[in-house]
């Protein structure tokens, strides 16, 4: 296995990014071979119940071939469902849709095909699926998650952030209706700045505040915006906003005009002034602006990102990974250079210490162990580094296997011992004393 080590000078650190606890931070993407995406958004239903909108948007260029007939449709098939943990639907709708291959949907053009569709379900975990299929080119594309479905009626509380690409005052029947206005949703969360697109709209609702109608009271609203390094980039405060009752609803504008290409974390508080209490929402979203200099440094093809992201899988956070699996190619791009400049121990050279032992570990490691960066010695290899002394055994009367303690000064004294369970050489994690490791006090035991 090649290991290329990107050139990674340029840009700012990258802090770890602690985790939220919300699977819905970013957008979904589905797995196939075709690719949309959705977001998941629930607010308080007043009949009763927990009101969930899914907004999803699929490219309409991958519904067609060179192959295809100008004047023939794409036909394709949308089907949502909500199931219970037996199986049973509880709520779902199923649609054909037919499309030409005009100008907006050829694969080169940007046609967008978005839609958003509303069910009503009681707090309960459910079963989450969308599935868009094209059988005419035999392709399809899946969303499988669990989802917990909220229950808004009682504690103070507030929907979800609907991002929306544009609002406007609805002059007919629209199915994005909010209060009067037509939000488009943007499921993609990404927002091209341009002379038409110069703001992010985003909508949510507010429960349960203390409101007596006989008292003036308020409530504030608060967001930053934090770039991948941590840095807060912008602030907006609502201090005292008037209650007119106990719910409401409201749009944030987010002007895109001084953000820089890149990802961002909008951070939402909202508290009631009467009594304290408040609460976070927490979302990524994404800005291009093709002005700027996004060209490509560092190749990027399928297989290239998988490496990318084999070399930073010991040492990356859990958040981390998941925003590297988030992002497009040119994010990923500048998710890289932040991700190895923030581990420079001496950031005033050119030269990356902490970049270059790792790389030397993987080389190390992909020419030592049967199995490379992949086995249970490479992995420990390369986020611990050599151990101090290794201890080997080739067979005693308790062990009959080959065995391999690697001791290291990790909180006094820390044993790693691996066994080679098959006599092929690769060696299996079977006992730590490190915390955070896997332990076994019966090994010994096992392997017998």
């Amino acid at each position: 296995m090649c290991f290329r080590i990107p050139f990674l000078f340029t840009l700012l650190n990258l802090s770890v990014i602690s985790a939220f606890g919300d699977d819905f931070i970013f957008p979904l993407k589905s797995e196939g071979n075709i690719t949309f995406y959705a977001d998941v958004y629930q607010f308080m239903n007043t009949q009763g119940g927990t009101s969930i909108e899914i907004g999803y948007s699929v490219s309409l260029g991958q519904f067609f071939s060179p192959q295809d007939s100008v004047s023939n449709p794409a036909q394709f098939s949308i089907n949502i469902a909500f199931l219970n943990t037996n199986g049973d639907t509880l709520a779902g709708v199923k649609e054909q849709k037919s499309i030409l291959s005009d100008e907006s949907a050829k694969p080169e053009n940007t046609g967008l095909f978005i839609d958003l569709k509303r069910f009503t379900l009681s707090a309960d975990t459910v079963q989450f699926v969308l599935e868009i299929k094209d059988p005419t080119h035999d392709m399809n594309g899946r969303i499988n998650r669990k989802i917990v479905i909220k229950d808004f009626s009682q504690a103070f509380s507030t929907s979800d952030l609907f991002f929306a690409s544009y609002v406007q005052k609805i002059t007919g029947k629209s199915n994005f209706e909010k209060y009067g206005l037509s939000a488009i949703p943007n499921p993609l969360r990404v927002f091209t700045y341009s002379e038409q697109t110069q703001n992010i709209y985003v909508y949510f609702e507010i429960n349960n505040m203390e409101f007596s109608g006989t008292e003036t009271s308020s409530y504030s609203v608060n967001y930053t915006l934090t770039d991948l390094i941590g840095r807060e980039v912008a602030l907006f405060n609502r201090p005292a906003i008037k209650k007119n009752s106990s719910n409401c609803a409201r749009f944030e504008m987010i002007p895109l005009k001084d953000l820089d290409h890149g990802l961002y974390l909008l951070n939402m508080n909202v508290t009631d002034l009467s009594t304290g209490k408040n609460i976070t929402i927490t979302r990524y979203f994404e800005v291009y602006k093709p002005s700027q200099n996004n060209n490509l440094v560092l190749s990027m093809t399928d297989n290239d990102i998988k490496m990318y992201y084999e070399q930073i899988k010991y040492i990356a956070t859990s958040e981390e990974k998941e925003i590297f699996r988030s992002l497009d190619m040119r994010g990923k791009q500048e998710f890289l250079f932040n991700f190895w400049r923030s581990r420079d121990p001496v950031p005033e050279t050119e030269t990356n210490e902490f970049m270059q032992e790792h790389f030397n570990r993987i080389q190390y490691v992909e020419s030592k162990f049967t199995g490379g960066m992949n086995s249970d010695m490479g992995r420990v290899f390369i986020q611990y580094g050599p151990p101090l002394d290794i201890q080997r055994q080739f067979s005693s009367t308790q062990v009959n296997k080959p065995v391999e303690i690697w001791y290291y000064a990790i909180e006094g004294k820390t044993e790693f011992i691996f066994v080679d369970r098959s006599g092929d050489g690769r060696y299996a994690l079977v006992h730590s004393t490190h915390p955070d490791e896997y332990q076994n006090n019966d090994w010994k035991q096992v392997i017998k």
